[in-house]
């Protein structure tokens, strides 16, 4: 900008203009005093005139032209911001939201498209059939794997079909275990009726799901879908970190209370019957 406040860019327009509407404004002032005075440019041949009214229509042409490239850019322009905006918006809206219900297998493939690899996987059910499923389904690598179960005492015939039911979900993983999908894997038991079921996925996800009283299921439960909380929000955050560290507190106070063990499962280096 120049001392008397106008712009280059002001300027360069005002010059625009002049070129392109200039050369019509002579044509039309020709035309007049040809018109009404033919004698006074009696003088100019016709060639002059059509050289003259060509350059104007050749300058409306570059003047059309230069202002039809400025919009151009100026709506490509447009579009990009319009484009970053909404990254910025569906960023914004997704670092506010944290928590969205959903079945079971859609929350795993959430977590799944977002990571393939797992350090500290918690899990607390009373069995983990469907657990078990879903992280096989999605292919998904864990580093360390702690999970708490529901466990019987020896003579409880009652649950006979559940608790066999929960032996083979723990052979299973423990062959996981066995062909490195888990690096190291330790499983306790819980002797209490539980009220609900997570998956703690470090400290990014937590699946939180409740379970309803079923005394005509063998498991006497029943599920309900889960919520999934994302670490995308100051809540989430504190919320995943609240259960983690209530998860921990419980799988080491069941090392040695809430009920023997009497889940048989093969024995493997990192697990604990």
């Amino acid at each position: 900008m120049n001392s008397n406040g106008i712009s280059y860019e002001s300027r360069l327009a005002f010059v625009q203009r002049l070129i392109a509407y200039g050369p019509l404004f002579a044509t039309t002032l020709i035309l007049i005093i040809q018109t009404f005075f033919s004698s006074a440019l009696a003088s100019l041949p016709i060639t002059a005139t059509s050289a003259i009214l060509a350059s104007n229509i050749i300058f409306l042409v570059w003047h059309v032209e230069t202002n039809l490239i400025k919009s151009s850019r100026s709506v490509e322009l447009l579009d990009r911001r319009i484009n970053a905006l909404e990254v910025t918006q569906k960023a914004f809206i997704n670092s506010t939201t944290s928590l969205s219900q959903m079945k079971l297998g859609a929350a795993f493939s959430v977590i799944a498209a977002g990571t393939q690899r797992v350090g500290h996987l918690r899990i607390y059910a009373i069995s983990s059939q469907q657990i078990l499923s879903f992280l096989k389904f999605n292919d998904i690598s864990i580093e360390k794997c702690h999970i708490l179960l529901r466990g019987f005492e020896h003579d409880d015939t009652a649950h006979q079909n559940f608790l066999n039911q929960i032996r083979l979900v723990c052979a299973d993983w423990q062959y996981l275990h066995r062909t490195k999908r888990i690096l190291e894997l330790e499983i306790r038991h819980y002797d209490f009726f539980p009220t609900e079921y997570e998956v703690i996925f470090d400290n990014e996800y937590l699946i939180l799901g409740l379970y309803d009283s079923d005394p005509e299921d063998y498991s006497e439960v029943s599920v309900r879908d889960p919520i999934l909380i994302y670490s995308t929000s100051d809540s989430g955050r504190i919320m995943i970190s609240e259960f983690a560290n209530r998860f921990d507190s419980l799988f080491e106070t069941c090392a040695t209370h809430h009920g023997p063990c009497t889940i048989d499962v093969p024995s493997n280096e990192g697990s604990q019957k």
